[in-house]
C-alpha cells in the first residue's frame, strides 16, 4: 500500500514523531496509520500522553529562524527549527545547530524538500534528491555527530528536537571528532575540484612518492569529505616526469606529453591507495583506457560516483598532448559542474607578484581578477586553464597544500590564501 503525504502528515499530528520516522513507519507498516502509530510509541519516538489530542507542534512553539544565501546569489536556504522553551532556543548551542543544518542543507542543493514534493513512487535517483532522504537527516550519527556532538548531547538532553532518535551517552560527552584546531564545521560548497601538482608527493624527496606525504594529502582530504562536499581531485605528473623538459631536451613533445599522462596514472593509482587505506571510497578515471588498472573517463559515471560521497581521481590529463594538468583541472571542474576550483600549492599560501621563495619581499593578492591574473602573468596556471574558468565564471582559490588547515579553511569559505574571479 503507497504511503500518502496525508497519512504522514495524520501519524505526525497523532504522535509527535518526525517527517521521516512517520513516513518510515508507515512504509514497515504497510501504510497501516494505526500500526505505525503503535510501533513508533514502541520506539518511544511518539511523545504518548504528553502531546495525545493535541497537534504535535503545539509541543514545540518556540525555535528561531535561520538563514543563508550563498555567494552570488544561486542557493538560498531559509529554515525554521522549533523547540519547546524560549529557553533552548537562545542558547549558543541551538543556534550553532541550526546554522550547521542550514549550511548543510545549502551545500546539498536538494531538489525536493519535503515528502509531498516527491512523485509518486520515486526511484533511487530521484531519493537521492531528497533533503528528507539524505543520511543527515535520516541518521544524524553519520554526519552531524561530528559536527557538534559534545553541544548537542546538551540540547538533545532537554528535549529540544522533537521526533529524534538519536543516541546520547554520558549527557553527550562524546569527543568532537574534528581536526586540530577547531570544529569542522560545513562546506559552503557543494561540488568542488582540487588540482594537486605532482611535485607535491615527492615531500623531502628530489623524485618520486613519497609515502608519508601521499597519506598527508588523504588524510586532510577525508577531513574535506567529512563536510558534506563532494571532491574530485586531478593530479599532476611533474614528481615522475616533465613532458615539456623532455621535449626541450630534444624529445618529441607529443611522446613526452603521453609519458607525462601516464605519470599522472601512477601518481593517481598511489594516491587511490592511500585514500582507501584511510577508509575512503575512491575511483581513479582515466582520460585514455588503461582498464587494468582504472576506469574510462564518462561524465556521467564520475557525477554518479561524486553524488555517492566517492572520491573521483581524474588521472592521464585531457588524454591530449599539449594540455597540462591544470588544464585538465578547469575543464573536469567544467564538466562536473564543480562550484570552485582549488589549486593546492606546494608551500606557497596564495598568489605573490614574485616567487616568495626567491623574495622574501614578495606582494601577495588577496584577491585577483580573471585579467589581471592572465594580464600580470602571475604563473597561477597556464592561459588555456585560466581562461576557461572566466570563460564559465568558476572561481579559484590557490592556497597551501601544506598548511594543516588550509584546505578546510577554503571548503568552509574561510578567507585563504588567494581567491581569483
Amino acid at each position: 500500500m503507497a504511503v500518502t503525504a496525508a497519512d504522514v502528515k495524520d501519524v505526525r499530528a497523532r504522535t509527535g514523531a518526525g517527517v521521516l520516522e512517520s513516513k518510515n513507519a508507515l512504509e514497515d507498516a504497510s501504510g497501516d496509520v494505526e500500526a505505525a502509530i503503535e510501533a513508533l510509541r514502541k520506539m518511544g519516538v511518539a511523545k504518548g500522553t504528553k502531546i495525545a489530542g493535541r497537534k504535535a507542534d503545539a509541543a514545540f512553539s518556540q525555535g528561531l529562524i535561520e538563514s543563508y544565501i550563498h555567494s552570488g546569489g544561486r542557493i538560498g536556504v531559509l529554515l525554521e527549527i522549533n523547540c519547546q522553551t524560549d529557553f533552548v532556543a537562545r542558547t549558543d548551542d541551538f543556534k550553532a545547530l541550526a546554522h550547521d543544518i542550514t549550511l548543510q542543507i545549502a551545500a546539498m542543493d536538494p531538489e525536493f524538500t519535503g515528502v509531498g514534493d516527491l512523485p509518486e513512487n520515486p526511484d533511487k535517483a530521484t531519493l537521492e534528491q531528497s533533503l528528507m532522504h539524505q543520511a543527515f537527516i535520516r541518521d544524524p550519527l553519520k554526519t552531524w555527530w561530528r559536527r557538534r556532538s559534545a553541544s548537542w548531547g546538551r540540547i538533545f538532553a532537554s528535549g529540544a528536537l522533537p521526533g529524534t532518535s538519536w543516541a546520547v551517552s554520558d549527557g553527550g560527552s562524546r569527543k568532537d571528532a574534528t581536526p586540530e584546531g577547531g570544529r569542522m564545521g560545513t562546506s559552503r560548497y557543494k561540488r568542488v575540484i582540487v588540482k594537486i601538482s605532482g611535485e607535491a608527493l615527492k615531500g623531502e624527496g628530489g623524485y618520486g612518492i613519497d609515502v608519508q606525504t601521499l597519506r598527508y594529502v588523504a588524510s586532510r582530504t577525508k577531513e574535506g569529505l567529512e563536510l558534506g562536499v563532494q571532491i574530485g581531485l586531478v593530479i599532476g605528473g611533474g614528481n615522475i616526469w616533465r613532458g615539456a623538459d623532455a621535449a626541450r631536451a630534444g624529445m618529441d613533445r607529443t611522446t613526452a606529453d603521453y609519458a607525462g599522462m601516464l605519470a599522472t596514472v601512477i601518481n593517481a593509482l598511489a594516491l587511490q591507495d592511500a585514500l582507501e587505506k584511510a577508509g575512503v571510497e575512491t575511483r581513479t578515471q582515466t582520460a585514455f583506457p588503461i582498464e587494468r588498472v582504472a576506469e574510462p573517463f564518462i561524465q556521467r559515471r564520475a557525477e554518479r560516483h561524486l553524488s555517492k560521497g566517492r572520491v573521483v581521481i581524474f588521472a592521464a590529463g585531457t588524454g591530449n598532448p599539449y594540455m597540462t594538468t591544470d588544464t585538465t583541472a578547469a575543464l573536469r571542474c567544467v564538466e562536473m559542474g564543480a562550484d570552485v576550483l582549488l589549486m593546492a600549492k606546494n608551500g606557497v599560501d596564495g598568489v605573490y607578484d614574485t616567487d616568495p621563495r626567491q623574495n622574501p619581499g614578495a606582494k601577495k593578492y588577496e584577491r585577483l581578477s580573471y585579467l589581471d591574473a592572465l594580464n600580470l602573468r602571475l604563473n597561477v596556471m597556464d592561459a588555456t586553464a585560466l581562461s576557461m574558468c572566466m570563460d564559465n565564471g568558476v572561481p579559484i582559490i590557490v592556497f597551501d597544500m601544506l598548511d594543516r588547515h588550509g584546505l578546510l579553511r577554503a571548503l568552509r569559505g574561510e578567507p585563504v590564501g588567494t581567491i581569483i574571479s
